[in-house]
């Protein structure tokens, strides 16, 4: 039987003859290989490691992208918060069904209701103002607890440009939509939030052909302008844009892109954009320009970050997730609610997510008629997770008014410059916090006549501070007024967990007058599990590192820097030198 690596067991086989040379060479004594031997080896190792390398990295960026942790995103201050809204028009509903519509979308979670405010049948002579049809609209709502976006478009014939029979018309002068949107502003005070315009790349929507980025502009300024001198604390947000469901041709990102070239910048509050993500998975990660998935935001916020506006947040108002004609019956709701939770989980920088809704009514005893905004299926999971926590904040800035915030005393606002804050001096007063993340830090006041906080997460005292009556201490006094924000808990496990804060006055100053201002807070997120990219990425390193060295042999035995090591001849065996054996 021939040895191993013998060639000779392969005749007429030149593979079977190599991998037998390859392997006799690779098992024999490493200072015997030769050059041409460790050249090939290196090369293929440097290959395979470089190749691991790249496929590391663009797992990381696949698994990864967009996914920030709340702090990286700080800036991000939302000032609506981050729940959930319906893109619908009200106005074929029944008036006296709003109530009970508002009363279905707020068991589901809808904080949000973005309601078409349709300038040509508002004003069809100028300065002929009809609000009747939006009027109950807003007030139940409101009662409902919720707020509207309104969304202001379709120019009036006297007011429009050119266009074809059908199609939307913007104003062939921006100072009558200005004038319009002033009104609308003085006639709902409790509006704080609009949106100028809606779909203006499409062409049905801005006269028979798509808007120029520099006429969306001039719209919007105005618009804007107009708004905010009416109501200070009104949130502009921008027209919504998305891409060709079909060709995800890009269009919506270079006219962001435009927007931002434009320098329109100072004149929106929140940059929306519109999914279309039906047949697709909430988990398909790849962001790219041709895709249309739930993925796409990445790249707003991409490009947004890159042009140097890392603080604005991203508002999807109007999201499709329905599933395709093959999936099951119940995948839509599934997709539903994983696009929601990762929305939620992964990107702090993304406001409120408008689901595209059609409103139905169906037979009902108590009162003639039920509304169900989503479908049954999909209506049951949302009030299932709004029950199971739809007011639990999620990873990025909590403002002070979020469902997720509860207080009980008394609290008053107040605006200190350009940042609110709502504060107590009523000993005994609370704020609670309940939220998703594995840190949490809160804005609060040092001064001279602040006093202490007790605090918990999740019942308990935090571990290595003072505890009193059961809870940490945080003692606020300063000889200066001084906002900080201040890390309360960090490494807390995943889930669902509760801050709670108590203003005390201070042990050392019975009956000195004390207050607690507090300035919102912000929930932090782990970076998400690393250890198989880090894996992968290190098994490359080592390959390369070793694909090098052999690389680094070859070279010096080639150029004969290095000699192989060979066998030591010792000549002929010697001969009659053993001693004689004594007698």
């Amino acid at each position: 039987m021939p040895p191993a690596g013998d060639d000779t067991s392969f005749p007429g086989n030149p593979v079977g003859r190599f991998a037998a040379r390859f392997v006799d060479t690779w098992s024999s004594p490493p200072a015997s290989r030769s050059a041409a031997f460790r050249a090939l080896v290196g090369i293929v190792m440097t290959i395979l490691g470089a190749a691991l390398l790249v496929g590391a990295a663009r797992a990381d960026t696949y698994l990864h992208r967009g996914i920030e942790s709340g702090d990286d995103a700080s800036a991000v201050a939302h000032q609506t918060g981050r729940d959930l809204g319906v893109s619908r028009d009200f106005r074929d509903l029944d008036p006296t069904l709003l109530a009970e519509s508002a009363a279905t979308l707020d068991a589901a979670g809808v904080r949000f209701v973005r309601q078409p405010f349709v300038w040509a049948e508002i004003e069809p002579e100028p300065g002929s103002y009809a609000f009747s049809d939006y009027e109950p609209i807003v007030a139940a709502m409101g009662e409902a607890g919720m707020e509207v976006v309104a969304v202001l478009q379709s120019a009036p014939g006297w007011a429009a440009a050119a266009a074809p029979p059908g199609a939307m018309s913007p104003p062939a002068d921006v100072a009558d939509f200005a004038a319009f949107a002033a009104e609308t502003a003085r006639r709902f005070p409790e509006v704080r939030i609009y949106q100028i315009w809606d779909l203006p790349t499409f062409p049905e929507t801005w006269g028979g052909r798509a808007a120029t980025p520099v006429a969306y502009a001039d719209l919007l300024r105005a618009g804007s302008a107009a708004i905010r001198d009416v109501n200070p604390a009104a949130i502009v947000v921008t027209a919504e844009v998305r891409p060709a469901r079909a060709t995800g041709d890009g269009s919506d990102l270079a006219f962001i892109e435009a927007l931002y070239d434009a320098g329109v910048t100072p004149s929106f509050d929140a940059v929306a954009i519109g999914i279309d993500a039906t047949g697709t998975s909430p988990l398909d990660r790849w962001a790219d320009p041709t895709r249309v998935n739930l993925s796409r935001p990445v790249l707003v916020r991409e490009l947004m970050t890159r042009r140097g506006d890392p603080t604005t947040p991203v508002w999807m108002t109007s999201y499709d997730w329905a599933a395709d004609g093959t999936s099951p019956p119940d995948a839509g709701t599934r997709l539903l609610v994983e696009s929601l939770d990762r929305v939620r989980g992964e990107w702090p920088w993304m406001g409120p997510v408008f689901l595209a809704a059609d409103m139905a009514t169906t037979g009902s005893a108590a009162a003639g008629s039920t509304v169900d905004p989503f479908g049954p299926a999909e209506r049951a999971a949302l009030v299932e997770r709004s029950a199971g926590g739809s007011t639990v904040a999620g990873p990025g800035q909590l403002p002070l008014d979020a469902p997720a915030v509860a207080y009980s005393g008394d609290w008053d606002d107040e605006t200190v410059g350009d940042r609110r804050v709502r504060r107590t001096s009523r000993v005994g007063s609370t704020v609670t916090i309940a939220f998703e993340g594995t840190a949490i830090s809160t804005s609060l006041r040092y001064g001279p006549s602040a006093g202490q906080v007790l605090y918990t997460i999740d019942g308990q005292p935090v571990a290595g501070t003072e505890v009193r009556d059961g809870a940490s201490v945080l003692d606020l006094g300063n000889l200066i007024a001084v906002d900080e924000r201040v890390v309360l808990a960090a490494g807390l496990g995943t889930g669902q967990h509760e801050l709670r804060m108590t203003l005390a006055s201070r042990p050392d100053a019975p009956g000195v007058a004390v207050d607690l201002a507090f300035g919102g807070a912000t929930i932090l997120q782990d970076a998400p599990v690393t250890w198989p990219v880090n894996v992968l990425a290190g098994i490359s390193v080592i390959g390369i590192w070793l694909g090098v060295r052999e690389l680094a042999f070859a070279l010096a035995l080639g150029a004969r820097w290095l000699v192989r090591h060979r066998q030591l001849d010792l000549g002929p065996p010697l001969s009659g030198w053993q001693p004689r054996r004594r007698a």
